[in-house]
């Protein structure tokens, strides 16, 4: 009988892993990517990406959960979700348990790969009293959906440059019936280029487009040295100022948590490069999934997103190393 006991006992544990683990008995693995709200341009691009993994990397399930700039980070954190598209920038932030984060240390989150690219935008409607950034104090102002990555992105560069207009949250689309309505002055929104709901004011309204000056740079640098400039092309926009709109550009990146298997995540990496046009045929701006941004990555490189890139021969910020 003692025996016997004993080869159950051992027959347990050998199955036990095998049971608890997604792979077990031919069942692919589930695990999950949060985006943003259902329809929005990162819901898509998860989608996308969540197609491309599912076909190339085998018995993998990906699947696509709604959420947020900083609610994804927080998900990555509580290890809810597996994988998370963020702002690097503003994710930074969270890491360091500065500026939104307010002394919160999101410590697990870990860089994949650049996915996106967003700019910001200055405008009001053509016959307004608004030429600079500084006149925006006391106008109201659009800076978008709450707590998203333009609403973040307006809100610290207003508080350097110490211009304080009337705030308003909406969505994209809100702000523009604002603008058309009256109801809204102004907007400081960060979107990828051109954006539908620009284009559409377009179509009834001249637009008057506001520029940072090289002094604004200057003290939105210092203070954000993980944010970039851009110069965006005169033709994105009717009215765009004569060779070019110089102005703030904001990645999107796949995050993950630092206890996701190496070994997965080398083959998530892997397959998203060699399968990038998948991700092009969704949406344009995904051209900014090269495995040469990864200097604009900002937070702490996954290992099994090391591993590629080393076999790449890609050379690695120390910035990015991880902590031992």
């Amino acid at each position: 009988m003692k025996r016997k006991q004993i080869v159950l006992v051992i027959a347990v544990v050998l199955v036990l892993p095998l049971v608890f683990s997604g792979l077990s008995y031919g069942q692919a693995k589930r695990l999950s990517v949060a985006t943003t709200v259902a329809g929005g341009p990162w819901y898509l691009l998860g989608g996308a990406w969540a197609k491309l993994v599912n076909a190339k990397v085998p018995g993998v399930d990906l699947s696509v959960e709604t959420g947020g700039t900083i609610p994804n980070v927080q998900s990555l954190q509580k290890e809810t979700v597996d994988f998370g598209l963020s702002n690097p920038e503003i994710a930074y932030e969270g890491y360091m348990g500065t500026g939104w984060a307010k002394g919160v240390k999101y410590d697990k989150i870990r860089s994949l790969f650049p996915i996106h690219a967003s700019e910001t935008i200055i405008f009001c409607l053509e016959g307004s009293s608004i030429n600079s950034v500084k006149d925006l104090t006391g106008k109201t102002v659009s800076f978008g959906p709450p707590r998203s990555t333009s609403d973040i992105v307006a809100r610290n560069v207003t508080a350097v440059l110490d211009v304080k207009p009337k705030i308003r949250g909406m969505s994209f689309q809100s702000t523009i019936d604002g603008m058309v309505d009256g109801l809204v002055e102004a907007a400081i929104l960060n979107l990828a280029h051109p954006a539908a709901p620009v284009l559409t004011l377009q179509t009834t309204k001249k637009l008057k487009f506001i520029r940072f000056t090289e002094e604004d740079f200057a003290r939105i640098l210092k203070a954000y040295p993980m944010y970039r400039t851009v110069t965006m092309a005169q033709g994105i926009y009717n009215e765009f100022p004569k060779g070019g709109y110089k102005t703030l550009q904001i990645g999107t990146a796949v995050l993950t948590h630092k206890d996701l298997p190496e070994d997965l995540v080398y083959k998530v990496v892997k397959a998203t490069f060699e399968n990038v046009d998948m991700l092009k045929a969704a949406m344009a701006s995904a051209t900014y999934t090269v495995p040469e941004n990864l200097k604009y990555l900002v937070l702490p490189l996954h290992p099994g997103a090391i591993k590629y890139y080393k076999e790449r021969k890609f050379e690695i910020p120390s910035n990015l190393l991880p902590p031992q």
